[in-house]
């Protein structure tokens, strides 16, 4: 799978203990967007991805994340090239909800 054929789109839903979120998994190619399981992912899978903060209008580009582990429902992904400022997003966010931050805003878990 190239880099760039598939998108996750999902909606922060939790960020204490660790950031998760519920979205859907889409296999892009041209202008064709087809829906996907989390078993079409494999760990070392590189992904993009849309994540949208609760109440927020915008989403926030993760422009290369890395699957590190799939459990049925479940993607493990690492944030790997982010923007500043969407990172800088991120982390007020998290802060607005007094979740105390450490490795785990390296990662999301999501269920898809």
């Amino acid at each position: 799978m190239s880099v760039g054929t598939v998108t996750i789109d999902c909606m922060l839903s939790s960020v204490a203990p660790q950031y998760q979120a519920e979205g859907c998994i889409y296999e892009i190619s041209g202008v064709d967007r087809r829906l996907r399981e989390p078993g079409f992912l494999s760990a070392g899978d590189l992904v993009r991805v849309r994540l949208w903060l609760p109440n927020d209008d915008s989403y926030i580009v993760i422009q290369l994340a890395e699957v590190r582990s799939v459990s049925h429902q479940w993607v493990a992904i690492e944030l790997i090239t982010i923007d500043a400022r969407e990172r800088a997003r991120l982390v007020r966010y998290s802060e607005e909800q007094q979740a105390s931050l450490s490795e785990a805003c390296e990662q999301i878990l999501i269920r898809a």
